[in-house]
């Protein structure tokens, strides 16, 4: 059987927890996650409603809820488009997020593409594939809507995002999702099909349906909250999150240097078959699954020392499941410590499709730091689980795991609320191997630390989170450490920064430029990036001091260039290094012969020291004399060939120095060939570029044309050569240039190789072509640099690299890149009156930004066996992103401002508004009841009129006439009827009407008519009037007890009145109206005071039963 090891996590849980170490803390603290319903997710006084039978209402008002919004993500990062992004389902987004930060934990984040990797992922709801399939969206369904919110999406959208190549799948078997996934994956890696797996699960609340289907149901705990093994078990609580694990052969996690947070032994799954009830557990099959597992662990139950339960807070299903454990696990022979039980579920809800997941993080961390957390949220056991005889018990403290296990071991339980139950165990990690070999020095010249983002904001968050992490190492030697991390660890982002170091000091500072936002701007890599071609470039780079440094120093250039130049001697007589080595002032550096063979010998070091870096050609062009480099480099001629030709090309072109002069122009080729047909004694000696031709020919006749552009205003330069190459000029030292290199035995190339002389890639045979009369071609030929390049890009070729002592060509490589409208770069490895080492360095740079280097090994390999280091987790660069057809946000949410009445707007063309009649929404219902029957009051038709009046006339305070009560709207248990107001904006005519959720007919309860007018009524006058007139005064108290008896039992909300004047045709009361609040436009409790005088007064005439008005 095949270990299998955790070596990654990432997650998301209620409580702000964002990654396995914030849920190791908060779990540790006894955190509590559950919150009330947020109001960002939907109205929460719309849909709830105590009684569990009232239609579409839901009886709890808490729930484990995420603290970040849903509604945000960083679709650039995934390379998602805001579009398809903004109706993704958040369960697809979250997953997106804790993979990579799981990939990232794991350290393989960029060793998963086109990788036999599986994704397993439990789901369980679709609260978005439900919202944008129903009818009031139908019209809103677009190409994006089929992978927006199915549950195959859940695992195929990780494949398609890392390009995993292994099996994808989705999972539902409820509450066991994703512990059911785990032993899918478990088994795929033990088989050999996979080589790695993510597992996880993912559940979003973001929609109410769900709870109410659970409410009604009888799932759920009132409270919110499960109360896993107490006493007052009554239900679970529902949770949000989403969690992956990283799943790797124990041997290969091994060998790899990975961290292994724990190791499974055994997993499992099974059915409870046919029970009393499709959802009531069978103790019997969770028991036989438990020791089956167990017994396949190789671990005698006794060594199992703690057990996360699946532990839902159920009256029913904790009992059956302890029952179970204490069976197989529990009460064992050979149990001498007893066996500790805990939940997850009363810290973070009962997260469903991520259950499972969330159980196997908190026992692998449980294992990793040998830890046992309490159990959060237990009052008092429940007498129904005999935890004793079980030799079970729940931990309250934090506790190391019990030392008598000498290998710690752990179980999980997870049950589908239909039958499908699941069973891990898993036992602590071994011990990491140790790397004796003692580890090699990093060269000054390949310290390069990589800093990626998807955009330069992440880049430059991560410089920003990265610099406490070098700051604390202890010396360079480490830093180069964590480097080597950095390389081959993370997956490596498009938007990069690269900062080349020699000291910790001097990383730290630019780091600090980086995260303060200052330094160069970001680079994001090619496409193409990764195939570089070596430019070669011809006679101009010289100087006198090029490649000093280098030569100098012990390394691989150094040596090459000696190889070189023993090569050298012996066919020249002299040696090249002798003359690189003069002077300032003895350097014949700037002559031909010396030139074109130090470039020779430059080049062809640079090429191996930078082979040493890790930087080969995918492709090579030289120009002019920079072919005889790249023949070598090519493959197409031996070294001592590729010397011949360089020695004795350079030798008879010295010759011809003095007898002429060279000329660049910046006009295209086509604008220089007409006027060279007026002048005799100039060619074209190269085309570098579409504005730029360099002339070779007679001196006279070249200055009278320099003369002439210059009054023309057209750029011209005289250059600094000898010898006028690439004309007629040469003619005369081609026939003994042919002798000399008449023995050439050139081969076929063995990588790209552009030729500069037909300006088109060379096929074929090499002996074909680059023999001895292609060099003379080479001498005597135009150069066609300019359309080689083409050829390279049209090729797709877009990264650059001019390889010598000085760039000369790269800025030509720009300009034929721009005119074709291609992106791409052209970088230079070394400069003039630089040195050479930070020359290189900053060249690593700008290779690391291009994509040119290996991202799975530092410039130079590995200093040894790469120790894992929790790295700094990626900032995503969330935006708000969520598109929902208004009619559906409305639904959820309600109009922002709306009052309680009338309620929402509906889609009518005159003003129309609907409410639900619930304790929700209107928590005072219940205080409100006539005759023993609760009573929509008259006043909660006086307050939805009122405020419809404000939305239809505008005015602050509107006036309501000609008011009649028609029919009471008595509200039966159970019920939550929709109250309706309409309104005749022609006539000012309101009407107020009911049904219930299962009628469809509409019963007027109250019309009236909107005045559009403005009223002030002498209210103060009046009063004083009334105090004069009423002398008999009435204590509130008294007051309801007298109104009571005739039938109007008020609740407390209803009792606002604290004293009364009564006399025998009017009633003054004094009432409490902080009830009122803003959720009214007049809260019906105050509202109905007055109306609870006029039934005072009715009281006192002794009528016949409850009074309640008929019309105002």
């Amino acid at each position: 059987m095949v270990d299998v090891a955790i070596v990654g996590i990432g997650c998301r849980f209620a409580g702000g927890v964002n990654s396995p170490s914030e849920l190791w803390q908060f779990l540790l603290n006894k955190g509590d996650g559950m919150v009330e319903v947020p109001a960002e997710r939907w109205n929460l006084d719309r849909f709830y409603d105590p009684d569990p039978d009232v239609p579409g209402k839901m009886y709890v008002r808490r729930g484990g809820f995420l603290t970040d919004s849903l509604e945000a993500f960083d679709p650039e990062f995934f390379g998602i488009s805001p579009r398809e992004a903004s109706i993704m389902d958040p369960q697809q987004r979250l997953l997106l997020e804790v993979a990579q930060e799981a990939l990232d934990d794991a350290g393989h984040a960029g060793r998963v593409a086109g990788r036999p990797v599986g994704v397993y992922v439990g789901g369980f709801t679709a609260d978005n594939m439900a919202a944008r399939h129903a009818q009031s969206t139908r019209h809103a369904i677009s190409m994006h809507t089929p992978t927006s919110s199915t549950y195959t999406m859940l695992s195929n959208r990780l494949s398609f995002a890392f390009d995993l190549r292994g099996p994808s799948m989705t999972i539902d078997t409820a509450c066991s999702s994703s512990l059911v996934a785990l032993h899918e994956a478990v088994s795929a890696l033990q088989r050999a099909e996979i080589e790695m797996a993510l597992v996880g699960g993912v559940n979003a609340m973001i929609r109410p349906e769900t709870f109410i289907s659970m409410c009604k149901g009888h799932f759920l705990a009132p409270d919110g909250r499960c109360k896993t093994f107490d006493k007052r078990a009554d239900g679970y609580a529902r949770g949000e999150g989403a969690g992956i694990v990283v799943l790797r052969p124990l041997a290969q996690a091994q060998a790899d240097g990975d961290r292994i947070y724990a190791v499974i032994k055994a997993t499992g799954a099974n059915q409870d078959g046919r029970t009393p009830g499709i959802t009531v557990p069978n103790p019997e099959a969770q028991a036989a699954l438990i020791q089956e597992v167990t017994q396949r662990s190789g671990l005698d139950p006794a060594q199992i020392g703690y057990v996360e339960a699946h532990g839902t807070g159920t009256a029913v299903g904790d009992p059956l499941e302890m029952a179970a454990i204490g069976k197989e696990l529990g009460a064992v022979a050979g149990r001498h410590s007893p066996l500790r039980v805990g939940s997850i579920k009363p810290s973070i809800g009962h997260t469903e499709a991520a259950a499972g997941v969330a159980s196997v993080i908190k026992t692998a961390l449980t294992l990793y730091h040998r830890t046992i957390v309490p159990q959060g949220w237990l009052d008092e056991l429940n007498p129904a689980i005999p935890f004793s005889e079980y030799q079970v018990v729940v931990p309250l403290q934090v506790e190391p795991f019990p030392p008598q296990y000498e290998l710690p071991a752990a179980a999980i339980n997870g049950f589908g609320y239909g039958g499908t139950n699941a069973h891990a165990i898993l036992v602590a990690p071994p011990a990491a191997l140790t790397d004796v070999s003692a580890p090699r020095a990093r060269t000054e010249l390949a310290r390069l630390f990589p800093i990626c983002g998807r955009n330069e904001v992440g880049a430059r968050s991560f410089a920003k989170a990265v610099l406490s992490q070098v700051a604390s190492q202890p010396s360079l030697t480490e830093v180069d450490a964590l480097v080597d991390q950095l390389w081959t660890r993370p997956a490596h982002q498009p938007t990069r920064f690269a900062v080349p170091y020699a000291s910790t000091e001097d990383l730290l500072a630019r780091l600090r430029e980086l995260a303060d936002g200052k330094g160069k701007s970001s680079q994001r890599i090619l496409p193409a990036g990764r195939q570089v071609v070596f430019v070669l470039s011809g006679m101009g780079p010289q100087w006198w001091g090029m490649a000093r440094e280098l030569i100098e120093r012990p390394g691989t250039f150094s040596r090459v260039a000696h190889q070189i130049d023993e090569q050298f001697t012996a066919i020249s007589g002299w040696s090249i290094l002798a003359e690189l080595r003069q002077d300032e002032a003895h350097s014949k550096v700037h002559t031909t012969q010396i030139a074109q063979t130090g470039n020779f010998l430059v080049q062809v070091a640079l090429a191996a020291e930078l082979a040493e870096l890790g930087i080969h050609p995918a492709a090579i062009v030289g120009h002019s004399v920079g072919e005889v480099s790249a023949a070598y480099l090519s493959g197409m001629l031996s070294l001592r060939e590729a010397l011949t030709v360089s020695y004795h090309r350079a030798r008879l072109q010295a010759v011809q120095a003095g007898t002429g002069s060279m000329l660049a122009v910046g006009l295209a080729e086509q604008h220089v060939l007409t006027r060279l047909r007026q002048t005799r004694g100039i060619e074209i000696a190269a085309v570098n570029s579409p504005a730029g031709v360099t002339l070779a020919g007679d001196t006279h006749a070249l200055l009278d044309l320099a003369e002439e552009l210059t009054q023309e205003g057209i750029f011209n330069r005289m250059l600094k050569v000898e010898v006028p190459y690439h004309s007629h000029l040469m003619d005369p030292i081609l026939a003994e240039l042919r002798t000399v290199l008449r023995d050439l035995q050139p081969k076929s190339p063995t990588l790209a190789l552009y030729s500069t002389v037909t300006g088109a890639k060379v096929t074929g045979n090499g002996h074909d072509g680059w023999g001895a009369d292609y060099w003379l071609q080479n001498v005597r030929q135009s150069v066609r640099f300019a359309d080689a390049i083409g050829a390279l890009i049209s090729d797709g070729f877009s990264a650059f690299l001019e390889v010598g002592p000085h760039p000369v060509l790269s800025g030509n490589v720009r300009e034929i890149l721009a005119a074709r409208g291609e992106t791409g770069r052209s970088v230079a490895t070394l400069y003039r009156n630089q040195p050479d080492s930070e020359s290189l360095r900053t060249l690593l740079a700008e290779l690391y930004t291009v994509g040119a280097l290996d991202d799975q090994l530092p410039p130079g390999g590995l200093l040894g066996a790469v120790r894992h280091q929790d790295l700094p987790r990626h900032l995503f660069q969330r935006i708000t992103l969520w598109s929902e057809e208004s009619s559906a946000r409305r639904d959820r949410l309600g109009d922002a401002g709306t009052k309680v009445l009338p309620g929402h707007r509906t889609e009518a063309r005159q003003p129309e508004w609907e409410c639900d009649v619930s304790v929700g929404m209107l928590p005072w219902l219940p205080d409100h009841v006539v005759a023993d029957a609760v009573l929509l009051p008259g006043a909660a038709y006086l307050d939805a009129a009122l405020a419809a009046a404000v939305n239809v006339t505008g005015r602050e305070q509107p006036i309501l006439e000609d008011i009649e009560f028609i029919a009471p709207l008595m509200v039966g248990q159970h019920e939550a009827p929709i109250l309706r107001c309409s309104v005749d904006e022609a006539t000012g005519r309101f009407q107020m009407q009911s049904r219930n959720a299962d009628e469809t007919e509409w019963t007027l309860r109250a019309k009236g008519r909107i005045v559009n007018a403005t009223c002030n009524p002498a209210i103060a006058e009046q009063i004083a009037v009334l105090k004069g007139e009423l002398t008999t005064q009435v204590q509130g108290r008294d007051l309801y007890d007298q109104l009571a008896r005739a039938g109007l039992r008020y609740g407390p909300s209803f009792q606002q009145i604290q004293q009364a004047r009564v006399g025998e045709h009017a009633v003054l009361a004094t009432l409490n109206g902080r009830i009122a609040g803003d959720r009214h436009q007049a809260h019906p409790a105050v509202v109905d005071c007055a109306l609870q005088c006029m039934a005072t007064l009715a009281a006192g005439s002794h009528a016949d039963g409850p009074v309640v008005p008929a019309a105002v």
